[in-house]
C-alpha cells in the first residue's frame, strides 16, 4: 500500500485513478463488497443519501463494514449537524464528527479516525485532497433576516442602478450576501445567475479572484453533454493544486484570464456573464451584490425567458421574465422603451463577439476604491471566524 497516497486522507481514502495501479484484486472486491448493493450508486448519490439520515442512524451505518466507515464519516454530513444543532456557534476541535460529539454531545472523546484500505472515491478523497482545505464551504442566508446589516451600507454609486428593485423584496430572488470565511475557503467556477452582474467589497482580510469571459471555458471546468451542468473539482483549493500552475503555464489561456487580488476597502465587479472564482487568502469579511442595471437588462430578459445557457442558475420563481417584466412596464416603462431590440439569438450572438480587449478595461476584475457607504461601526460586532468556518446570510 503507499502510505503517502494514504496520508492524504484521515481515514485512508484514495483517488479512483488509484484502482489502475493496484495489485491486491481481492482485497478491492472484500472492499466494494464492503458497500452491498449501494457499491451500484454513484458516490455523490450514496452520500447524498446518507445526509438524510440523523447523526445516532449515521453512526450506525458507519458500523456495518469499513467501506461505509468512510462514507458515514464524509465531513459534510457532520458539519451539517453541528451548524444545525450549534446556530449560536462552536469550537471547531479538528474534525467535524469530533466537533459534534464536544459541542452538541458534551463529551470530551477524541476522534481517532479509523484507516480504511481499499476505499477508491473522488467525491470522498476531494474532501481532503487540499493541504489547505477549508473546513466549510457553505452559504446559509441572505441579508434580509438583518435589516438592520442592510442599512449600514448603499452600493457603490457605480453600481446603484439596481432594476430589480420593481419586483420589492419579497418577490426578487435573493441578491446580497455578507460572506465570511476562513483562509482557504472560497467559491469554484460559476457564472451568477439570472445574467445579473455582481460587485463585492472586502471589509476584512484578502480575496483573490479569477474571470474569464463568457465564451472561454476555464481549466477543469467541464459543462455536461445536456448542457445543464457544471461540472469541476469539488472544492476551490483542489482547483488551485491542479490548474493554477498549468493556468499561467499556457500564455494563449493565460492572456485571457483577469486575476487580481482584493483589499480591504477594495471592491471588485464582476460583469454579467463571466466565469470567476474566488479564494479567501486570510480570515475575510466581505459584502456583495448581484444586480441587473440598462447595461445587463436586454440579456438579463433574454435568459429568463429563454433558460439559455442552460447550466446558468435561474433564481427566483418559474415565473420571474413575466413579474420584472411587468414590474418594469408599470413602474419604470421608458427603461423598456430605451432597451435595444434583440433577435432570439442575441444572447448567443454576444457570447459569441469577439473577446474585449481585458488589458484596457479597468472595470473588469479590476479593484477600485468604490466602497459601499457605511456608518464607521456598522462591522463591530461583525463576527470574526477563527478558521474554522464560512457563511453568509441567507433567507
Amino acid at each position: 500500500m503507499d502510505n503517502s497516497v494514504m496520508a492524504g486522507h484521515p481515514y485512508g481514502v484514495q483517488p479512483e485513478g488509484n484502482l489502475l495501479t493496484t495489485i491486491d484484486r481481492k482485497a478491492i472486491g472484500q472492499a466494494q463488497a464492503g458497500l452491498g448493493l449501494l457499491a451500484l450508486l454513484p458516490h455523490e448519490l450514496l452520500l447524498d443519501i446518507l445526509s438524510r439520515l440523523d447523526p445516532r442512524s449515521l453512526a450506525c451505518v458507519a458500523q456495518t463494514s469499513r467501506s461505509l466507515y468512510a462514507f458515514a464519516h464524509a465531513p459534510d454530513l457532520w458539519k451539517a449537524f453541528v451548524i444545525r444543532a450549534c446556530p449560536h456557534g462552536f469550537q471547531f476541535r479538528g474534525s467535524w464528527k469530533e466537533t459534534y460529539t464536544h459541542n452538541v454531545l458534551g463529551l470530551a472523546i477524541r476522534h481517532i479516525p479509523l484507516l480504511c484500505p481499499h476505499v477508491y472515491s473522488d467525491a470522498l478523497y476531494a474532501t481532503a485532497s487540499a493541504p489547505f482545505s477549508s473546513p466549510c464551504k457553505s452559504t446559509f442566508n441572505t441579508l434580509a433576516k438583518l435589516p438592520a446589516l442592510t442599512e449600514s451600507w448603499s452600493p457603490p454609486t457605480l453600481f446603484d442602478q439596481d432594476l430589480m428593485a420593481v419586483l420589492g423584496e419579497t418577490l426578487r430572488p435573493d441578491y446580497r450576501w455578507l460572506l465570511v470565511g476562513p483562509p482557504g475557503s472560497g467559491t469554484n467556477f460559476h457564472v451568477d445567475p439570472n445574467y445579473t452582474a455582481a460587485w463585492n467589497t472586502v471589509v476584512i482580510g484578502r480575496k483573490l479572484w479569477l474571470l474569464f469571459p463568457p465564451d472561454i471555458l476555464p481549466p477543469g471546468v467541464a459543462i455536461s453533454e445536456d448542457g445543464c451542468r457544471v461540472l469541476q473539482a469539488d472544492n476551490v483549493t483542489a482547483w488551485f493544486e491542479e490548474y493554477y500552475e498549468q493556468l499561467h503555464e499556457d500564455s494563449d489561456l493565460s492572456m485571457h484570464a483577469v486575476e487580481t487580488i482584493c483589499q480591504p476597502g477594495e471592491t471588485v465587479f464582476i460583469p454579467a456573464g463571466w466565469w470567476h472564482l474566488v479564494l479567501n487568502l486570510e480570515v475575510t469579511v466581505a459584502v456583495t451584490q448581484n444586480y441587473v442595471s440598462e447595461a445587463n437588462l436586454p440579456a438579463s430578459l433574454d435568459f429568463l425567458a429563454s433558460g439559455i445557457p442552460a447550466y446558468m442558475n435561474h433564481a427566483g420563481p418559474p415565473d420571474l421574465h413575466t413579474r420584472f417584466r411587468t414590474a418594469l412596464q408599470q413602474q419604470q416603462p421608458h427603461i423598456l422603451t430605451q432597451c435595444p431590440k434583440r433577435a432570439k439569438t442575441s444572447l448567443w450572438s454576444q457570447w459569441n463577439a469577439p473577446l474585449p480587449n481585458v488589458n484596457n478595461s479597468p472595470e473588469i476584475g479590476s479593484t477600485a476604491s468604490h466602497a459601499p457607504q457605511k456608518d464607521c461601526d456598522s462591522t463591530k460586532d461583525t463576527p470574526t471566524p477563527q478558521g474554522t468556518f464560512s457563511f453568509s446570510f441567507a433567507s
